[in-house]
């Protein structure tokens, strides 16, 4: 029972009761005019066939991403870009670690594929040389004025040339790789953003050792922001990938849309995980976010004030009727079942149909078959304002 109705229930538990008797019997002894009936508000009734009632379910933001980034390779931290809470840029340099082996390797790197290099140029010129050779002498064979065993020797040379330059490009091509190598090491000693965020914190200093894989600094995206929401089963039906749904964060008012929902339901909670993204200025991760969603019952019955309602014999609750007898409005009561409580109204069902004039207000000040003047009232968009002597 919602503390409106318990409190309203209290009021007539500690009315007297010798008062109500005394108000029934004056009201039925008196029998007053109609003009001289007691005022009262009135609702025509008009019965619905649903009801709609708002589900609200929580959860709590967290980044897109959430990046915690270490050195593939270990080494002492040099230099250090960054503070936590500061915001960094994709490809941003955030930490670098000391360089100075690699750069002496890279060096001697060089000097070997600059060696390797002219190497190659000497094979080549005496690969050329060779080549002119046995060519010459391949001219003067045919006229026999060389021997064949000076052609052989000839031949053998240029294949050996031949064999030594391919050597010298294989030594070229393996200082390059190194190289290359070294500068790939180069660069990974250099820990950049992977994308735009805000540093969430950093785990070492200039001078510290770190080994490969250990965590240097958490990284979160700045842009990005989801809602990670438990739903039960039975309201899966209401969302739907790409359709806006309210969120109420930190006592914000916030539009978010469905970006997916996991496949599997959630042993712990019982739930399925459904994943919303949200506009990420001013919010933060971890914060507590709620979706409401709205989902019809269907269920005739009637929506009638709060202020209509009293309680009645047995835990039950019951309305006043004003029933037309020939000059006059009597009061009856009606007994009806509380299906759903809004705001300031309820949904019910009971002994009241289509129609009928329900006392909305100062339900206090009447009792059964009390003589009453009806003023008429629109309630909501539920009721139509009825004129009494239609």
């Amino acid at each position: 029972m919602s503390p409106r109705l318990a409190h309203r229930a209290s009021l007539h538990r500690n009315f007297p009761s010798h008062l109500l008797i005394s108000a029934f019997l004056f009201s039925v002894i008196a029998a007053p005019a109609f003009g001289q009936a007691l005022p009262v508000s009135t609702i025509k009734l008009n019965q619905e066939t649903s009801y709609k009632i708002e589900r609200v379910y929580a959860g709590q933001l967290r980044p897109r991403r959430m990046s915690n980034m270490g050195f593939e390779t270990g080494g002492v931290i040099q230099q250090v870009n960054i503070e936590e809470g500061q915001k960094v840029e994709q490809g941003q340099a955030l930490m670098v670690l000391d360089q100075s082996a690699l750069q002496a390797r890279l060096e001697g790197a060089e000097a070997e594929a600059a060696s390797a290099e002219a190497t190659l140029k000497a094979q080549q010129v005496e690969l050329e040389l060779s080549r002119s050779t046995l060519q010459r002498n391949q001219q003067l064979a045919a006229s026999k004025h060389v021997s064949e065993q000076l052609l052989d020797e000839l031949s053998q040379q240029h294949r050996i040339n031949e064999a030594r330059l391919r050597i010298a490009e294989t030594g070229l091509s393996a200082s390059i790789t190194r190289i290359k190598q070294i500068r790939v090491s180069l660069d990974k000693s250099v820990l950049k953003a992977p994308y735009m965020g805000i540093i969430q914190r950093r785990f070492v200093n200039e001078g510290s050792i770190i080994g490969p894989g250990i965590t240097a600094v958490s990284l979160i995206e700045q842009d990005q922001i989801e809602a990670i929401i438990g739903v039960p089963e039975s309201m899966v039906h209401l969302l739907e990938r790409g359709k806006n749904y309210e969120f109420t964060v930190n006592s914000r008012q916030i539009t978010g849309s469905l970006k997916s929902l996991l496949p599997q339901v959630d042993s712990a909670t019982g739930t399925i995980t459904a994943i919303f993204a949200l506009p990420a200025p001013n919010l933060f991760a971890g914060s507590l976010a709620e979706v409401r969603l709205m989902t019809t019952i269907i269920e005739p019955g009637f929506w009638v004030p709060l202020t209509a309602i009293t309680e009645s014999q047995r835990g039950l609750w019951s309305v006043f009727s004003a029933e037309r007898s020939e000059e006059y409005y009597t009061v009856r009561p009606r007994l009806v079942e509380i299906i759903h409580q809004g705001e300031d109204s309820v949904y019910v069902r009971g002994s009241i149909g289509e129609g009928d004039l329900i006392i909305s207000s100062g339900t206090g000040r009447v009792v059964p078959g009390q003589q009453v003047d009806v003023i008429t009232q629109s309630f909501y968009n539920a009721v139509t304002p009825v004129n009494p002597d239609e």
